[in-house]
């Protein structure tokens, strides 16, 4: 190996061990990053891979000179598919229609509003569900006579359903209890929107609905009401924060795919 080699051969290592860092930190920092924290010490590994082919390249060149190829073409296929699929995700909204796709909130006529769960701290809704939750009481002070339905179970970690969650910080910020139904059986996107629809049929059958979920989730949220034949309206609340909003995107891109390979009806 020449010093031009052993110059590249460093770099790598260190760019390995960068990536690496700033993977184990950004998960440590917060649950918020986690996806991050993944793809970066994904990255890490990557590198530390390419750096391995290099370091066997003089005793087994024709091993190397394959395994580099394989490697090479498994990272461009990986980000093409990431960002085929990222594309899909930021642009969840889009109907093909202009009009629809420049509908605001105040526009959106629905007798039934349904927000999806997004995780309880304690006894308050997390920073996620929060937005979702401001996004539901812009449109419900809007449209005073839409009646909500919010869907979100028990997990192992939580102390009260996300629904009984939902419907206290609802009804302390003004809106009826008799507007909110709880629908507190759903873990997962595809019984949110299962359950909420089952609610709505056996009241009304032809009712217009509305889901209220995160932007990034938009995307997702919509394919698991269309495999059931659903086509409700999609309000997406913004997500703040740029670390956050990156982490979530991202988070969209793994759990679409997962979904894809193993089905929809645990989303």
């Amino acid at each position: 190996m020449n010093t031009t080699d052993k110059k590249s051969y460093l770099t790598r290592l260190l760019a390995a061990a960068g990536l690496i860092t700033a993977g184990a930190a950004l998960r440590a920092i917060s649950k918020n990053y986690l996806i991050l924290g993944n793809m970066s010490l994904g990255a890490g590994a990557a590198v530390l891979a390419f750096c391995a082919v290099k370091a066997i390249k003089t005793s087994y060149p024709r091993i190397a000179a394959w395994t580099e190829k394989l490697l090479t073409y498994g990272v461009i296929l990986f980000c093409f598919a990431f960002a085929v699929t990222e594309g899909a995700v930021v642009y969840g909204y889009q109907t093909g229609d202009e009009e629809l796709d420049d509908m605001g909130i105040d526009e959106i006529e629905a007798d039934f509003l349904i927000v999806l769960g997004a995780g309880v701290e304690g006894s308050s809704p997390s920073d996620l569900l929060r937005l979702r939750l401001e996004a539901a009481l812009e449109y419900l002070n809007l449209h005073p006579d839409t009646v909500c339905i919010v869907s979100g179970g028990y997990t192992t970690s939580e102390e009260m359903s996300e629904a009984e969650c939902m419907a206290n910080w609802l009804a302390q910020n003004g809106i009826s209890p008799e507007r909110i139904v709880k629908e507190d059986r759903a873990q997962d996107t595809y019984q949110n929107i299962k359950f909420s629809y089952e609610i709505i049929e056996a009241e009304r059958p032809d009712a217009a609905v509305a889901v209220v979920t995160g932007d990034y989730h938009v995307l997702r949220a919509k394919v698991m009401a269309k495999v059931q034949g659903y086509d409700p309206a999609m309000i997406g609340a913004q997500t703040r924060g740029v670390l956050v909003r990156v982490n979530c995107y991202a988070r969209e891109v793994f759990a679409l795919w997962n979904r894809l390979i193993f089905g929809y009806e645990t989303a």
